[in-house]
């Protein structure tokens, strides 16, 4: 099979960037997903299994969440082990922020 690649960066607005999210989600639970830019199109068929790893980064002026998702021939020699869940939400835990006195 040859090597397809269809990617794209820069500045938009957040609604735009989580309208993407969103059509990455939905497509994902279709168990089908086209990416499509200009002529070029990549199909990808995500497998029941997959390596997810997100990672989280907050520095003084910038904040950054990064998404790798695969799945394929190598996926399950990647890691075997089950991940440490975590909690994603728009609401802190109870008495995150507050200081002490």
């Amino acid at each position: 099979m040859e090597k397809k690649e269809v990617g794209m960066e820069g500045l938009m607005e957040l609604n735009d960037a989580v309208g993407y999210l969103e059509g990455i989600v939905k497509s994902l639970k279709e168990g089908k997903i086209f990416v499509q830019k200009g002529e070029e199109v990549v199909e990808l068929n995500p497998e029941k299994n997959v390596f997810f790893e997100l990672n989280v980064k907050q520095k003084k002026s910038k904040e950054k969440i990064s998404i790798d998702l695969f799945w394929g021939k190598n996926t399950k020699e990647e890691k075997e082990e089950e991940p440490e869940q975590v909690v994603i939400s728009s609401k802190g835990p109870a008495g995150y922020g507050t200081e002490k006195e």
